[in-house]
């Protein structure tokens, strides 16, 4: 790939060397081909996160762990259930973890976004979003739906 091998030399370059002007035609069409090609193969990729007075709030893990919350109805089984690939990990985040990032959500938006259930029978207790919880996660879903749909537009 000569714009590879090349990339600074230029028409400047040519014009110095006293090439001839068709010497400079060829190069400048191959350099434009081989550029056009390397752009045709580029993809876009984005990471989106939410974020209130400059203080992130909620990211692509977060908004995971709350579908899956909402999903399972428990922190326990949502964290098992989580695509580790997904969050770069090498397993699924502690129970703590989730807990911790949870209420520190939860301070930064001053508003609940779980809550626990408690239950002495089987299936009983467990972890649910709140009406604000899911319309978070509802927000956050469609705005990566819409960033999405708008590059694989723009990829046709």
């Amino acid at each position: 790939m000569l714009a590879m091998v090349y990339p600074t030399v230029s028409k400047a370059y040519f014009r110095r060397q006293q090439t001839s002007s068709r010497a400079v035609t060829i190069w400048l069409v191959l350099y434009l081909a081989e550029s056009k090609a390397l752009l045709e193969r580029l993809v876009p990729r984005f990471k989106l996160w939410l974020e209130l007075d400059g203080v992130t709030i909620l990211g692509k893990g977060g908004a995971l762990l709350l579908r899956s919350i909402e999903e399972h109805g428990s922190i326990s089984q949502a964290l098992r259930s989580l695509p580790t690939e997904d969050l770069g990990a090498e397993g699924p985040p502690s129970y703590r973890f989730a807990w911790g990032y949870l209420k520190k959500v939860e301070e930064r938006l001053g508003a609940s976004i779980v809550e626990k259930r408690r239950g002495h029978r089987a299936g009983a207790g467990g972890t649910a979003l709140t009406a604000f919880g899911r319309l978070l996660l509802k927000r956050f879903e469609e705005l990566e739906f819409l960033l999405a749909a708008s590059f694989a537009e723009k990829q046709v």
